[in-house]
């Protein structure tokens, strides 16, 4: 049984996690081999894999261990300023909103 990891909550329909076959109610386990220990350390994770990138994600799903190959996507969050297309955005990527917008993509927190 899996004693850690980070529990996905739900998925957006047509999301890269749901098209990789991540589901409600699984654990993600562990990131390119890397153990997750909860949602923050998802988090950590998944900031530094660019998007396009196939990862091979552990999941615990009924009472059993798996792994599955995920190509994330880019975040589909996108801030008001870069929406309005204000001046002062900033221009560069902030890695940690960038990996809490993917963990509330795939609903893992």
């Amino acid at each position: 049984m899996a004693r850690e990891g980070a529990l996905v909550a739900q998925l957006e329909p047509n999301s890269p996690a749901a098209k990789g076959g991540i589901e409600a109610g699984d654990v993600l386990t562990s990131v390119n081999g890397e153990a997750v220990k909860d949602s923050r350390d998802l988090a950590r994770k998944m900031a530094a894999i660019a998007p396009g990138t196939a990862t091979n994600v552990g999941i615990f799903r009924n009472g059993q261990e798996k792994t599955i190959t995920v190509t994330w996507g880019t975040p589909s969050i996108i801030s008001r300023s870069q929406k309005r297309g204000a001046k002062n955005d900033k221009r560069g990527t902030d890695s940690r909103a960038d990996a809490r917008s993917r963990e509330r993509h795939i609903g893992s927190r």
